[in-house]
C-alpha cells in the first residue's frame, strides 16, 4: 500500500512541462517549454518564462516564408500572462516543416530561431 501511494504522489509531483527551447537577447532570457519537450504537430500546451521576471512578451508564433506554390504561413500562439514573467497557453502546428520560431517583445524587438518541426529526421537535425 504504501509504494502505491508513493507511486501516486510521484505521478502527482511530476513536472507539467518539459524545457524546449531557451532563447537570448541582450539581458532578457526567454524559456519555452512544452508537455513533451518539443513541438510536434497537432495542439501543444506550452508554457514561457521570461528573466527578468516582467511582463515583456507581446506576442509568439510560428513563422514560414512562401514556398513554391505556397503562400507564407503564421500560427499564432494563444498564451496569457498567469504570473509576472511567466505565461501559459496552447499553439496547434497543422503543417510540419522548417518554421521560424519568432518572439516580439513589448518593446518590438524580436527573437527569433529556425526549428523543425514534424519528421525531424527528414530535414537532417
Amino acid at each position: 500500500m504504501k509504494k502505491f501511494i508513493f507511486l501516486i504522489l510521484l505521478v502527482a509531483c511530476a513536472p507539467k512541462y518539459k524545457e524546449f527551447k531557451t532563447l537570448q537577447k541582450e539581458d532578457v532570457k526567454i524559456t519555452i517549454l512544452t508537455q513533451s519537450g518539443n513541438l510536434k504537430l497537432g495542439m501543444n500546451e506550452i508554457q514561457i518564462l521570461i528573466n527578468p521576471k516582467e511582463n515583456l512578451l507581446k506576442e509568439i508564433f510560428l513563422y514560414m516564408p512562401p514556398v513554391n506554390d505556397k503562400p507564407e504561413r503564421r500560427i499564432l500562439a494563444d498564451v496569457k500572462n498567469v504570473k509576472n514573467g511567466i505565461y501559459e497557453g496552447k499553439i496547434e502546428v497543422n503543417e510540419r516543416g522548417i518554421w521560424d520560431l519568432v518572439i516580439i517583445l513589448n518593446d518590438n524587438s524580436v527573437i527569433s530561431e529556425r526549428i523543425p518541426i514534424g519528421e525531424n529526421d527528414l530535414f537532417g537535425f
